[in-house]
């Protein structure tokens, strides 16, 4: 069997699974799972070039260290920069949501904070920023990355999605690597929950 029909049929299952367990029991957010599951299988389903060694030269991979290093800081430095401008301009005008988030956060399980340290960076760029930016720009890219963040109830959240987003794929863009972005959403998230879970 080859790999597009692997990568369909474990599409196919993450959807029954994501579904299944999202209104069997939504409060365990077992549901995460097979969802970031289906998002690599659907990236890798597209994005698939005749075998991984053209796959991953296509998405920039390895890359070149130094231009990857380079992309990484400057895109994280940007994504803060932006963050502390966005949290700013919502607090002058009195929509301050973070404690929604915070709250989410704080509940949620051990396994679920490990996969959007380790996995979720992997599974969400290749397919929003490999897949989507590259199919139909960063613009779409971003407010439909900024959708699957909706169910934390916040404001400041989806438009925190959306700016990352857009950063996202702009240094998906100029660097040419699927590399950077990866690297930076797993710093953020990493430095995001350490951060929410020490309020």
């Amino acid at each position: 069997m080859d790999a597009k029909k692997i990568f369909l049929i474990v599409l196919i299952l993450s959807v029954l699974s994501f579904f299944t367990l999202f209104f069997l029991d939504k409060k365990s957010y077992l549901y995460e799972a097979p969802l970031h599951i289906g998002l690599f299988s659907a990236a890798l389903y597209f994005l698939w070039n005749k075998d991984l060694k053209t796959t991953l030269h296509e998405l920039g991979v390895p890359g070149d260290l130094k231009t990857n290093l380079v992309f990484s800081l400057s895109g994280f430095l940007a994504i803060i920069a932006s963050l502390f401008i966005i949290a700013h301009t919502m607090n002058f005008f009195g929509i301050n949501d973070q404690s929604k988030i915070i709250d989410i956060v704080d509940k949620l399980p051990l396994y679920l904070l490990i996969m959007a340290i380790l996995f979720a960076p992997f599974s969400e760029e290749l397919f929003f920023r490999g897949l989507l930016v590259r199919r139909f720009g960063i613009l779409p890219a971003a407010v439909l990355f900024s959708i699957l963040h909706i169910s934390y109830g916040s404001v400041g959240e989806i438009i925190g999605a959306f700016t990352i987003g857009l950063i996202l794929g702009l240094i998906y863009k100029q660097s040419k690597s699927i590399v950077p972005p990866i690297v930076i959403h797993m710093i953020y998230n990493l430095l995001a929950i350490a951060i929410m879970r020490s309020l």
